[in-house]
């Protein structure tokens, strides 16, 4: 499926507005519901071929981090399957953060050094 074909679709509620970016797991977008902006993780279906049950709970893994709050922590607001255009998606919601892209990072300044990374891992424990 082509990634910009679910801009200006509404999906759970989200009018999804934007195409963001897409990674080994899923297509980014933001969305808007309720005057609000989100950031909505369309998953790939490829994931689910070889070994759906690894990957449900790998995803449920990922959703349960909505019960964690923390200033560090992307927030998780809704995880669901929904169809849409007769294929069924598994969608994540989350909190959107406005910024530069860790890959658009790494292109203005290079790869981080193990230390910044550490740094970096180490403002996400509670």
């Amino acid at each position: 499926m082509d990634p910009l074909s679910l801009v200006g679709s509404v999906i759970q509620g989200y009018v999804v507005s934007k195409f963001l970016g897409a990674g080994a797991s899923g297509h980014v977008y933001r969305g808007t519901k309720d005057g609000h902006d989100y950031a909505i993780k369309i998953y790939k279906d490829w994931l689910f071929e070889k070994d759906p049950e690894k990957q449900e709970k790998r995803i449920e893994r990922e959703a349960s981090l909505r019960t964690i709050s923390h200033k560090n922590i992307c927030k998780v607001i809704d995880y669901s399957k929904c169809s849409f255009q007769g294929r069924v998606f598994r969608v994540l919601v989350m909190e959107l953060i406005d910024g530069e892209s860790l890959e658009d990072a790494i292109k203005r300044t290079g790869p981080y050094e193990e230390d910044t990374l550490k740094s970096i891992a180490i403002q996400a424990l509670p």
